[in-house]
């Protein structure tokens, strides 16, 4: 049965030890050294009668709190859950915050713990085990001091009995009671160190020890101060990297590999409909503004000039804007359908058939039929655009009036593999829903381009200046206006190339062949402009639907058919890939301007992406380029 403390006995007055002025109680501290080398020595009921003891000083006193606190440990290692939550309630209407907010915790935890058996609770000791160099008192270990090489020991197996709350470090004020050596000699160690603590000990708590098993250096600990028991929370492989320095590349990529996590994506994404939503009315603004600026502009050169009769544009101030949203719309609803008579007319695009694609790449047409099956679509019409140059770009508003456009050079020149990840690409953007305000935007692009060149070209051949002249300033005024509507839409075909490359791994799991299938259709841009001397019309006009873009593809892909002109393919060709990959992923995807690489592009950088690819492969567990390598 637990004895109250006598209060007349010499030196246990509890006032004194609440006294910041007079020396502590040394019966006190001798009863609270006690009950903490008994809470270690596993001795529960030992300790929670001591405990009570401690908790019939006054309220007043820095170890009545702490009385409470150690009653509740040792009732939650008894398995007496119920008791623990009826002394929580005196801490919660304690005047300390921090004190409040420990039996908040405490009874959070118990309501979530599930009650021991009642053998168990007879028993107590059984079911910790007996480990001599294993700390088993459930305390979460602390910050090692400045002076102790030790680390902190790891936390005791899950028994049967319900562990006791976890708390945080104590403040740098607190100091650490020192705790006995061994269960057997409790109450003589106990004795002495409270006589070798000096007058300032009174006020540590059971809750500061580190590992019960060794004291910190003296520190002063401030009479209000309590430990904040926090829930155990292991430190995570991101938070153990992140205390690292990371000064190299290679260490940075490291750390962003480790901190990335696969997470589904959404069906439609919220920044691709808020970016088309905000390109779209940019669109209509600065087509509006153009147009009503080109009216006022002519009117005004008309008034200039003294013509015998006087001229002027009668509706050039009045407003436009209703009839120009409805001719865009209109364009946008129609472009798909005019895309197809515009490429068939100039490019001769025709119907690419399944049995086609059957009979040469049987992988990409089980992966159309599955990813239209998931999605429950209806197959998208596929073109074929017979011409050597590598084409690869799909237009649409919708996936059941989509197209997916290749060329027979790229056919004859990717393998089954990258292919298979170019259509892939094309499947992605479609999920993502990336393609009504790009496909529209790529029609007048298309035609502004292509009027360009037939202008400059036929400029070309005329010998009369006059004409000449006249069809250069034609083909300027075109390339401006292609210029400038091609730059209103680079951030957007910034943001849906993104799009499109985490749709794409998502869909197959395979960032390896995605990366496979943008450096085969780099380089073969890349060749094809070495043997034309100029890139396909349709790398220029429509190149912010393709996967890459043709100006980022021109040097890279260049070193990358030199290397294997000069090599067998089937053996150099991998070890020059992944060199390529390598200068790439260290010039673009780590270079610390590579956001100014972005500006007047159509496409993030290639490294940036393959950087970017390669770390999912290493979180996929796939081969890949390790970060030390680079």
């Amino acid at each position: 049965m637990a004895q109250p403390i006598d209060p007349n006995a010499s030196g246990s007055n509890p006032a004194s030890a609440s006294n910041p002025e007079g020396h502590p109680s040394r019966s006190v501290e001798k009863v609270y050294q006690q009950a903490v080398a008994a809470f270690k020595g596993q001795k529960y009921d030992q300790a929670l009668g001591l405990f009570q003891r401690l908790g019939q000083l006054p309220p007043s006193s820095p170890y009545y709190i702490k009385a409470l606190m150690g009653q509740v440990r040792a009732h939650q290692r008894l398995g007496r859950g119920d008791r623990a939550g009826r002394l929580c309630q005196p801490l919660l209407n304690s005047s300390s915050t921090q004190a409040r907010q420990w039996a908040q915790q405490v009874l959070s935890q118990l309501a979530q713990e599930p009650q021991p058996d009642p053998a168990m609770r007879q028993n107590p000791e059984s079911a910790t085990g007996d480990s001599a160099g294993t700390d088993l008192s459930g305390f979460v270990p602390l910050e090692a001091p400045t002076s102790s090489p030790q680390r902190p020991a790891s936390l005791p197996p899950q028994s049967a009995d319900p562990p006791p709350v976890q708390v945080s470090p104590p403040q740098a004020s607190e100091v650490l009671a020192k705790p006995t050596g061994n269960a057997s000699g409790a109450n003589a160690s106990g004795a002495n160190d409270a006589e070798e603590s000096s007058s300032d000990s009174v006020h540590r708590s059971l809750f500061h020890f580190q590992q019960l098993n060794r004291q910190s250096p003296g520190v002063e600990q401030a009479d209000h101060e309590l430990p904040i028991p926090r829930p155990p929370s292991p430190p995570s492989q991101a938070n153990m990297v992140d205390s690292q320095p990371a000064s190299h590349p290679a260490q940075k990529l490291k750390l962003q590999t480790q901190k990335q996590k696969q997470t589904a994506l959404p069906q439609r994404p919220l920044s691709l409909l808020l970016g088309q939503g905000g390109t779209a009315i940019a669109l209509l603004w600065a087509i509006n503004w153009a147009f009503h600026a080109a009216l006022r502009t002519l009117d005004i050169a008309l008034r200039w000039v003294r013509w015998p009769v006087r001229l002027s544009l009668p509706g050039a101030y009045q407003s436009y804007a209703p009839w120009i949203v409805g001719a865009a719309v209109l364009l946008a609803l129609s472009s798909p359908w005019m895309m197809d008579y515009a490429l068939a007319f100039w490019h001769r695009q025709q119907p690419l058939s399944l049995r086609q694609l059957q009979a040469k790449h049987p992988d990409v047409l089980r992966l159309l039929r599955q990813v239209c099956r998931q999605q429950d679509w209806q197959l998208p019409e596929l073109r074929l655009i017979p011409d050597p140059a590598p084409l690869c770009f799909s237009y649409g508003w919708l996936p059941g009036n989509s197209r997916i456009v290749v060329s027979q050079g790229l056919l004859d020149r990717c393998s089954d593999q990258a292919l298979t990840a170019l259509y892939s690409y094309e499947l992605a953007r479609m999920i993502n829903g990336s393609l009504p305000v790009l496909s529209a935007v790529g029609l007048p692009l298309l035609l502004l381009h292509t009027g360009y060149r037939w202008l400059a070209q036929v400029g070309d051949g005329l010998s009369q200046p006059l004409i000449r002249n006249l069809l250069g300033i034609g083909a300027s005024l075109f390339y401006g206006l292609f210029w400038l509507l091609r730059q209103l839409v680079l951030w957007l075909s910034r943001l849906c190339g993104s799009w499109g490359d985490r749709r794409t791994v998502a869909l197959t799991r395979q960032p390896d062949h995605l990366s496979e299938g943008l450096l085969e259709l780099t380089e073969a841009i890349a060749a094809h402009l070495q043997q034309r001397g100029t890139l396909h019309p349709l790398h220029s006009s429509l190149e912010i639907l393709m996967p890459v873009s043709s100006r980022q593809a021109i040097t890279p892909g260049g070193l990358l058919a030199s290397a294997l002109e000069t090599s067998t393919p089937e053996i150099i060709a991998p070890e020059s890939r992944t060199s390529l990959s390598k200068l790439l992923m260290t010039t673009e995807g780590l270079n610390p301007y590579r956001q100014w690489l972005r500006i007047n592009a159509s496409h993030i950088p290639l490294g940036e992406r393959l950087l970017w690819l390669n770390q999912q492969s290493l979180l996929l567990g796939q081969p890949g380029i390790a970060p030390q390598d680079l």
